[in-house]
């Protein structure tokens, strides 16, 4: 099986009472223009609901998680370093 016969077959499940409030948190810090702490939301719950809340689903799918977990553990440490980073510098 593919990667993207997997990717196409998938179905993600996302509970309505965390969509109800990502779209709350973000919709309020952009009201107020907070558009980094909107960004950092979106990835947080981005990583919790790709690989945390489906980890069992993707794992069984793919039948080995390592070289997956280790992918997406440091991309994601990357971009959060970088994210942090820019909490650093004034908005303009």
């Amino acid at each position: 099986m593919t990667v993207y016969e997997i990717f196409k077959s998938t179905e993600v499940a996302i509970p309505f009472g965390q969509a109800f409030i990502y779209i709350s948190l973000v919709s309020i810090f952009m009201l107020f223009r907070k558009l980094k702490l909107a960004l950092i939301t979106t990835y947080l719950f981005s990583c919790y609901w790709g690989f945390v809340l489906n980890a069992n689903y993707f794992i069984s799918k793919t039948g080995e998680a390592a070289p997956a977990l280790f992918i997406y553990a440091f991309f994601g440490f990357l971009m959060l370093a970088l994210t942090l980073y820019s909490f650093f510098f004034q908005e303009y």
